[in-house]
């Protein structure tokens, strides 16, 4: 005997709190064992304050949690295509996000101890698994919106 499915619910505030918050976790885990790991591979000066571990759940929770917001707002606007803008508007922020990483290539060690080239390049993937992070689990938790209609069906 299958299971019935079911419609997915429209995208509550609570719902999209719960994927938010799932997000934030799950990326804020991966970042800091990236950011660990290409701080000792890559050999970064230990004081580069952005990839410590505190500053990058900081950052990753904070920025994750700001996105469901954005999704959540663009959910309330009743669009049935919710998902798919978000994750467009997820995509271009990503991109765009790449450009702090970027404003410390022309820093100095007095302006941003332990800054170097191999240390502005290392936030870098930390942004981008954020983004995909908060995008699956958006998408996964609204398939009927994501897609128009239920997955599997």
């Amino acid at each position: 005997m299958g299971a019935s499915r079911e419609p997915a619910a429209h995208p509550t505030l609570g719902r999209v709190g719960r994927a938010a918050l799932t997000a934030s976790v799950i990326s804020a885990l991966a970042n800091v064992a990236l950011g660990s790991a290409l701080r000792n591979g890559l050999g970064i000066n230990p004081s580069f304050e952005p990839l410590t571990p505190a500053a990058v759940v900081i950052f990753t929770v904070a920025f994750t949690l700001v996105g469901g917001a954005v999704f959540a707002v663009m959910a309330r606007r009743g669009r049935a295509d919710a998902v798919r803008r978000f994750t467009i508007v997820a995509a271009v922020v990503a991109i765009v996000s790449l450009a702090a990483p970027l404003s410390l290539l022309g820093a100095s060690e007095t302006q941003w101890p332990g800054v170097s080239p191999t240390a502005a390049f290392a936030l870098m993937p930390l942004h981008v698994v954020a983004a995909i992070v908060l995008v699956v689990t958006i998408r996964g938790s609204f398939p009927f919106e994501a897609h128009g209609r239920l997955r599997g069906r």
